[in-house]
């Protein structure tokens, strides 16, 4: 199951790091199967990077919504997942 959410973390980490704002929609816009995971979920998945400190977090102007980009600690945690991926 752990291995599951690193894989999910990665996937969705590597989307945002071209160092751009992306809403919840474009982040499940770009997502390879969509039949495998929710809006809902990647909002949620958003939100609880936010506050592991993973990513930056800034409104829209829409009412609660938000755009999200990858943090310096999020880069590290990217490289640090993608290192310790290889030994698995």
């Amino acid at each position: 199951m752990n291995e599951n959410f690193n894989r999910r973390k990665i996937s969705i980490l590597n989307r945002m790091a071209s160092a751009r704002w992306y809403t919840v929609k474009r982040i499940y816009e770009l997502s390879e199967d969509k039949s495998r995971i929710s809006i809902f979920s990647i909002r949620m998945a958003l939100l609880r990077y936010h506050r592991q400190g993973l990513l930056n977090r800034r409104k829209t102007g829409h009412h609660r919504e938000y755009e999200y980009k990858l943090s310096k600690r999020g880069i590290d945690r990217l490289k640090w997942l993608v290192n310790i991926q290889k030994f698995v």
